[in-house]
């Protein structure tokens, strides 16, 4: 089931960073992505100024963001908004990955410029399925809708 997933502008493997103060939802998340792609980097954030400093501070950037909507201090939507007004990182993919699952949340980060939607499912079975569907995927907003923005676990099976 594991994927050697590389950056397609390198051969270097992809390089995640994810911005979530929740240490159970990142240990999750660390045991589904090593049993789907064992090869690629993840770095986290426990919080958005700590994810904004990251890319401030690092080169290369990461290849793909995933954003927390409901942290303190700063919320995901003040920080995608943030990412995507900068020109030196406003081009890198940011998956919301959220325990919202509200209409407003939804549109206004599609609106805002954000690649997938995806609520925090219920198992990690179902974030394997959800993990395996969106990594090797094309992340380029041209012609892309609200239909396919939200992305669940059985659509992904």
């Amino acid at each position: 089931m594991s994927k050697t997933l590389l950056n397609t502008t390198t051969t270097k493997p992809l390089h995640l960073l994810m911005a979530d103060d929740d240490d159970d939802d990142r240990d999750i998340f660390t045991v589904a992505l090593k049993e789907v792609a064992p090869t690629v980097i993840l770095e986290y954030a426990h919080n958005c100024e700590v994810l904004l400093d990251k890319l401030e501070n690092s080169h290369p950037h990461p290849d793909i963001i995933f954003l927390d909507l409901n942290m303190p201090r700063m919320g995901g939507r003040e920080c995608l908004q943030k990412i995507k007004a900068d020109n030196r990182y406003g081009s890198i993919p940011v998956i919301i990955y959220s325990t919202s699952a509200a209409d407003e949340d939804v549109n206004l980060t599609f609106s805002w410029g954000a690649s997938y939607f995806v609520t925090k499912p219920s198992s990690i079975e179902e974030l394997k399925y959800i993990l395996q569907y969106l990594l090797p995927k094309s992340f380029d907003r041209h012609g892309a809708t609200l239909q396919n923005f939200v992305v669940r676990a059985k659509q992904a099976k």
